[in-house]
């Protein structure tokens, strides 16, 4: 089972096609960090953790919870 905690709240990230070099594609999704998780197989905790960070001034961290993802390309 995976369990996400310490939910914060929704982040909106968008880029537009080319807006890095060489990367023709752009994507919209909502972001929904988890600044705890939790990974149990068979009975056993596995020993990895969240890490934090911080994305756009905001608290944040390696796992998050995504939805609405769509991609766009460059025509």
């Amino acid at each position: 089972s995976l369990t996400w905690f310490d939910i914060g709240e929704p982040l909106l990230i968008h880029s537009q096609p080319n807006q890095i070099p060489d990367r023709r594609y752009g994507v919209c999704t909502v972001l929904i960090p988890a600044l705890g998780t939790r990974l149990v197989r068979n009975g056993v905790e596995a020993s990895g953790r969240s890490w934090p960070r911080e994305r756009e001034g905001r608290p944040f961290s390696t796992s998050a919870l995504a939805f609405s993802e769509s991609w766009t390309e460059a025509t």
